[in-house]
């Protein structure tokens, strides 16, 4: 884990200087290999550390079903009103 972050933070090898021939001025350059290096370096360690410690650094999807204010999805009780006739009363068994 500890690697990760150091990989994340060294920003040395980032950028460059150069002479340009047009200006003859020194330029700063972003090396964008070294950049994707140190994504991929970082993407695999994620991965590894994922596969060896799935419940810690694992992906993780959680899905709750419960209705408004926490209440269950499905009402224990249903009740059906036909109008006039008497009121039904359906019971989860």
């Amino acid at each position: 884990m500890l690697e990760i972050i150091d990989i994340a933070d060294d920003g040395e090898n980032d950028t460059y200087e150069r002479l340009n021939p047009r200006t003859g001025k020194i330029e700063t350059v972003v090396d964008q290999d070294v950049i994707r290096r140190s994504e991929l370096r970082l993407k695999a360690r994620m991965w590894v550390t994922s596969r060896l410690l799935p419940k810690k650094y694992g992906d993780q999807s959680k899905v709750e079903l419960t209705g408004a204010d926490g209440s269950p999805l499905i009402p224990e009780k249903i009740l059906i009103d036909f109008g006039d006739k008497e009121l039904v009363e359906l019971e989860d068994e």
